[in-house]
């Protein structure tokens, strides 16, 4: 099997008894867990794995989206927790069937949260994560992506994706691919009251966590220790998935630069 093929490259590990490797899904700030609801457009969420004893060896995971489901959602942003062990690695990679992080712990790797991965919905359908237990699937991770109601783009449902609504309210010939700017939710032609409704059910839903992204460190503030972790990257030009130079090549180009630095600015203090 391709996939077996390319993880035994990256990954020699020997068998061995182990607990419980589990995952669970929360939402962008990777600590409010996932209520199960069909999701957005655009939403962010967050897939972590865990154990529930510590690793004598090293030990290998992963989570692929595989064939059709990447036309769906698309995995990023991987990144080791401490209790991963010292020599904890990750692995992005993709050929024409699979998109996909691999992860292995180091032989010092401990009870608890391991690794972490951003997932977002990228199309309107159905998307299984796969997520594999030492070389072997485990079970799929499923989300159901809905059309986005945050027409205007500002990552929150509120009263601007309101009054675009309302400036289509109860045309009758709305059509693809637009749909009268997607308020036409149901797309039925026309924007109704059933429109408002599935409105409704998203109001003021924040579709991803872009103050998240700028915490480096993770200490819940971006603050002049996130601005140090950046100055220690600036001008790099070879980030790549899935630390992208520790979350400081924001844009995800490569390099750390003025647009890294602008980004960066507009959530100071947060």
């Amino acid at each position: 099997m391709k996939k077996l093929a390319l993880l035994t490259l990256f990954f020699v590990t020997l068998p061995a008894a182990f607990g419980e490797v589990s995952t669970r899904v929360c939402e962008a700030d990777g600590k409010t867990p996932f209520d199960g609801r069909d999701i957005m457009v655009g939403t962010r969420l967050t897939i972590i794995v865990s154990s529930d004893s510590n690793s004598a060896d090293p030990y290998p995971v992963d989570l692929i989206i595989e064939e059709e489901n990447r036309n769906y959602g698309f995995l990023f942003g991987a990144r080791a927790f401490d209790e991963a062990g010292t020599e904890s690695f990750l692995y992005c990679w993709e050929d024409d069937q699979y998109q996909a992080i691999s992860f292995q712990t180091g032989e010092d790797a401990v009870a608890g949260d391991w690794f972490i991965a951003d997932y977002e919905a990228t199309d309107i359908g159905d998307c299984d994560v796969a997520f594999y237990d030492y070389f072997s699937f485990a079970y799929n991770i499923s989300f159901r992506h809905v059309r986005t109601r945050d027409f205007d783009g500002s990552i929150k449902v509120d009263f601007t994706d309101f009054t675009v609504l309302a400036s289509y309210w109860q045309d009758q010939d709305c059509n693809a691919p637009n749909w009268c700017e997607g308020t036409d939710l149901d797309v039925d032609g026309d924007v109704d009251l059933n429109d408002l409704t599935l409105f409704i059910d998203y109001w003021l839903e924040v579709t991803r966590c872009n103050a998240c992204i700028r915490d480096f460190n993770k200490d819940g503030e971006i603050n002049f220790i996130d601005f140090t972790i950046l100055t220690s990257h600036w001008l790099t030009t070879d980030c790549i998935c899935p630390g992208w130079c520790q979350g400081t090549d924001i844009d995800t180009d490569g390099d750390v630069d003025f647009i890294d630095f602008a980004l960066f600015g507009n959530y100071w203090l947060e």
